[in-house]
């Protein structure tokens, strides 16, 4: 493994601060350039706090180059630098799991830990998979062909070209998951989540206050937003299907291809149910104002689409006739 070491960008913002108050004007980063071997290594655990995370799987990357700033702020701009050289940058194999890299930003403790962490950006070969785990920052994340477990409280998460599973969870911001052939679980409590190409066997996603906008995904679904719209698009099924998208304030529109075979529950409290099902053999129909039920080609699988304040629309495509 080989370091080297930057010289160190010093930033001042802000002004001198009043006598007698304790603010914390000063800020100091230090840039810092790392290259850890890549042989052997099946997968890198990378955490830090308050700092973004990006990695980027390039094939024609034989290491594993690490680069970044360490930050920190301050009353003075000697305390800001001082706390940000003393902020650690680790990078070593784990000693019960040789396969895998663990690069970690160790801040220790100061009187301002708020603005204190370490930001990262890396390049690997993509067959590396990928973890990454940061508080208050963003994680964007592509080219990997293994799995991706991603992990942030309060910022946006940016996903593309991941062949593997992706899992995502986030606090307040929203998710954005491009040409991932892999399953997909995302959980976000605050944020809208949009999906493009995406799934193999199973697509899963959560979020309680923003909408989900979903086009071209693949295998089973399972949609739920507590306080925003569902808009989704499956391009293909899996021989028994398993669709469900629920929302208590928001509308759900659904399109699947008109080879589905599967028993269509749509319920609604405060809003109207279209279904559009001349493209399919349909049996055992019932139908009211909020409330449709139907035997799609036969049945097999199920398809569940559910709101309480809002209308639901049902329609099919001619994709796999």
């Amino acid at each position: 493994m080989r370091r080297t070491r930057w010289a160190a960008a010093l930033l001042l913002v802000g002004t001198m601060p009043l006598v007698g108050c304790r603010v914390y004007s000063f800020q100091a980063t230090v840039d810092f350039d790392e290259i850890a071997e890549a042989k052997g290594i099946r997968q890198i655990v990378v955490e830090t706090q308050n700092g973004a995370i990006e990695v980027r799987g390039d094939p024609n990357q034989e290491s594993i180059r690490i680069q970044g700033q360490k930050f920190a702020r301050g009353r003075t701009q000697a305390e800001a630098e001082a706390s940000a050289e003393k902020i650690v940058i680790e990078v070593k194999r784990d000693p019960k799991k040789p396969e895998v890299l663990r690069i970690a930003a160790r801040v220790p403790p100061v009187r301002y830990r708020g603005s204190s962490g370490a930001s990262f950006t890396i390049a690997l070969p993509p067959v590396i998979a990928v973890k990454a785990k940061t508080y208050n920052a963003r994680i964007k994340l592509a080219g990997i062909e293994g799995d991706a477990d991603l992990s942030t409280t309060n910022a946006a998460v940016h996903v593309a070209n991941v062949k593997g599973t992706t899992r995502i969870q986030t606090g307040n911001d929203k998710v954005v998951a491009k040409d991932v052939i892999g399953d997909v679980d995302i959980q976000t409590s605050n944020g809208s989540v949009e999906l493009i190409r995406v799934g193999d066997q199973r697509v899963k996603t959560d979020t309680a206050n923003g909408g989900i906008r979903a086009r071209q995904l693949r295998g089973n679904v399972d949609l739920r937003a507590s306080n925003g719209p569902i808009d989704l698009e499956i391009a293909s099924l899996q021989d028994i299907p398993e669709i469900r998208a629920v929302t208590s304030n928001g509308g759900v529109t659904v399109e699947v291809p008109a080879t589905v075979k599967a028993r269509l529950h749509m319920r609604t409290s405060d809003g109207r149910v279209d279904a559009d099902l001349k493209n399919v053999t349909v049996a055992d129909l019932e139908s009211s104002q909020n409330q449709l039920i139907a035997t799609l080609n036969g049945g097999g699988g199920a398809i569940e689409l559910r709101s309480s304040n809002a209308s639901l629309r049902f329609r099919t495509s001619d994709a796999g006739k």
